[in-house]
């Protein structure tokens, strides 16, 4: 995609005003991040329909890839890395007086797995785009992600992660699609018994 920085900067203020109805200068960065993830949401959404009917209308055989788990870490910098606006997104927020880095950092990671799973199920899906095959990943999508773990008087204990706390702005909802999978039970801490042998 072709895109000046002159360009970037109008369609940023130009987001940033349509989902705040303020300047650049009362927003926050996480107001920030949001704004520049539906900004490129909306420069890739003309390729993605493209694709997406292509494999309509050519009835392309695709990957459904199933796992509980998907840990693809943040997504900013790597879409725009992928799209080649890296590089123009960086230099048109620097003339904005704003910093790439310090934005990306409020992207929440998603907690969609904890584990080995998580990462394998992202490199696969990884490794389809590069390969070019017609891939979609499909899980769960965690409201409060699988658990953030921590450490108490000497004892793991898991919290809920509210890494939707601001919502998502990768995220694609088809509602019409969707399942709601129920979970229940219950937790409690037990004292070990002390071996007396």
């Amino acid at each position: 995609m072709k895109l000046t920085c002159a360009q970037f900067k109008k369609d940023f203020l130009s987001e940033i005003e349509t989902l705040y109805s303020t300047s650049l200068s009362d927003t926050s960065t996480i107001g920030q991040f949001i704004a520049l993830g539906q900004l490129v949401r909306r420069y890739n959404s003309q390729s993605w329909t493209r694709t997406a009917k292509f494999y309509r209308d050519h009835h392309q055989k695709q990957v459904y890839y199933f796992s509980i788990e998907f840990l693809p870490g943040r997504l900013l910098a790597s879409n725009l890395l992928n799209l080649n606006l890296l590089t123009t997104v960086k230099i048109g927020l620097t003339e904005l007086g704003l910093d790439f880095e310090t934005i990306s950092q409020d992207e929440p990671d998603p907690a969609l797995g904890n584990g080995g799973l998580g990462r394998l199920a992202a490199c696969y899906m990884d490794a389809m785009a590069s390969l070019k095959i017609a891939g979609n990943g499909n899980g769960i999508r965690y409201r409060y992600g699988l658990f953030k773990k921590v450490f108490m008087d000497g004892y793991q204990v898991e919290l809920p992660d509210d890494w939707l706390h601001h919502s998502n702005v990768w995220d694609t909802r088809r509602n019409n699609r969707s399942c709601i999978v129920q979970c229940g039970g219950k937790v409690w801490l037990q004292p070990q018994s002390e071996n007396t042998e």
